[in-house]
């Protein structure tokens, strides 16, 4: 498989469907919490997600538009792979770098949002493996703070942990502009899309607004109608790189929906050491559900850092864009239990590598510290075995969503989404995400949950093996160190 395909991962976030205080007639099995997680040597991963809206109230009596794009959002400018070596664009000022640089503190203050919802989708005890997109939840989530208003609006606005509208606006529009980038090969591209009724009337500039602020792309069309449905395909298809085609060709819009909202996000990029495939080996993995033989991927001798709490040892992995937290608990110590500590939620909410190190002037250089529980080790030589990947996942949000304080939007009657839908009484029917990751020695194909074959109490050696050959966690970062996939693997 070429480098390409494997830089690419799939998660899905359908979210949301809205529906009238009388049930529409609707037939959807609801889906099982599945959870599916994995990490590659080559990145790439996706993420869907959408919120729907069901909804019978006065039908609006106007023209019937056919399905079709009403605007599509300008993504900003991205240099190119070539450029970077381009003598005569190499002096010249940078607008990824410019645009970075302004939007850098885009994720303070949303670390709780962020560890929460790892904790609430990955911390309870499980034999399947999972993998979920904090960022991506994110970004569906301020949409539909968007759209809603009054107790449903102010919810939402306080599990994000943002004190107004216009401040969630300016966060996620930071958030996504410090996570877009599309160089030609390494890619991170979140995309937005608003699908409305023509049977709804709405707000233009709440649309406009999703437009501008979200770079959400808005469409307009007959719900029901099989060429809508398909403009539905074709968008998602595109944007999720061609990885979800099988289920994607099975969506469709209910007649009874009002609006949807839909949230992707893409990732594709490659270890900045890859693992020589030459070294692979055949080793045991003690999983949730009892031994089994995997492919192990093996580097050995590298000068690497690593952290460690009391029941707990991370060892990170520099990707082009970002680092891969591989998180392993201690011997004994489960999946579970490592989560549960306060160390490893304060983590969640920081990974930043330079909260652990503190310079020293007289020395003239770094010095490991504890920060919030968890310490900084020296560089030692450690020899890593990790297992190769290729595990997809659906979950339900909703119960989540309830957990985190996001309550009246689903809730027939207190649910508000006047700022959008002029008509009809509309609630939040279903919320699920969906993702697939995939790990291999070139890069990584999404985000999912890593977990380290170590202890957790610091060794004392100058070198030392580790081998994720239990259940591990592990965390996806930007170069922002923004949250873009967690997942737990039970067994590979």
């Amino acid at each position: 498989m070429k480098s390409e395909e494997l830089m690419e991962a799939i998660g899905d976030l359908e979210d949301d469907l809205l529906k009238t205080s009388e049930p529409a007639q609707i037939h959807r099995k609801r889906r099982k919490w599945y959870i599916l997680a994995a990490c590659a040597l080559l990145a790439a991963a996706l993420l869907w997600g959408g919120v729907q809206i069901f909804g019978r109230g006065e039908v609006i009596q106007s023209p019937k538009a056919k399905a079709a794009a009403l605007g599509e959002p300008e993504y900003p400018p991205q240099k190119q792979w070539e450029d970077y070596y381009n003598n005569q664009t190499a002096n010249l000022p940078d607008p990824i770098y410019d645009r970075w640089q302004k939007n850098r503190g885009a994720g303070e203050g949303l670390g709780g949002f962020f560890a929460d919802t790892i904790l609430q989708l990955l911390g309870e005890e499980n034999e399947e493996n999972a993998v979920m997109s904090p960022l991506n939840i994110f970004m569906a989530t301020a949409m539909l703070g968007e759209v809603t208003g009054g107790e449903s609006r102010q919810e939402i606005l306080k599990a994000l942990g943002v004190e107004s509208p216009e401040a969630l606006r300016q966060k996620a529009r930071g958030v996504w502009e410090l996570c877009y980038y599309d160089n030609g090969k390494e890619k991170i591209i979140p995309a937005n899309s608003l699908w409305l009724s023509n049977d709804w009337d709405y707000h233009q500039e709440t649309v406009d607004r999703l437009a501008r602020e979200y770079y959400a792309s808005v469409f307009r069309g007959e719900m029901g109608d099989p060429e809508y449905d398909k403009l539905l395909q074709e968008w998602l298809d595109e944007k999720t790189g061609g990885l979800l085609t099988d289920r994607i060709r099975q969506l469709s819009f209910e007649p009874d929906t009002a609006m949807r909202l839909i949230s992707t996000l893409f990732l594709q990029t490659k270890w900045v050491v890859p693992f020589d495939p030459a070294q692979n080996r055949e080793l045991p993995f003690h999983g949730s559900k009892g031994d089994q033989t995997a492919t192990f991927m093996h580097g050995d001798d590298y000068t690497r850092i690593y952290y460690y709490g009391d029941k707990f040892i991370i060892i990170p992995l520099s990707t082009f864009e970002g680092t891969v937290w591989f998180f392993l608990p201690d011997e004994g110590v489960s999946l579970k239990e490592m989560m549960q500590e306060e160390a490893f939620k304060a983590f969640l909410e920081e990974p930043s590598s330079d909260k652990y190190y503190k310079y020293d002037s007289v020395k003239d250089a770094y010095i490991p510290q504890t920060y919030r529980g968890v310490t900084a080790g020296d560089f030692i030589k450690i020899n890593l075995s990790i297992p190769k990947l290729d595990i997809s996942c659906q979950m339900d949000l909703k119960e989540s969503l309830g957990a985190l304080g996001i309550r009246s939007c689903l809730e027939v009657g207190k649910a508000d989404y006047s700022p959008l839908l002029k008509n009809g009484m509309a609630f939040l029917q279903e919320a699920s995400h969906t993702s697939r990751l995939i790990m291999d020695e070139e890069g990584i194909t999404a985000a999912s949950y890593v977990d380290f074959a170590a202890g957790g109490a610091l060794p004392p050696q100058e070198e030392i093996d580790i081998v994720l050959d239990r259940p591990f966690f592990f965390l996806i970062t930007n170069t922002g160190a923004l949250p873009l996939y967690a997942g737990v693997v039970n067994q590979p």
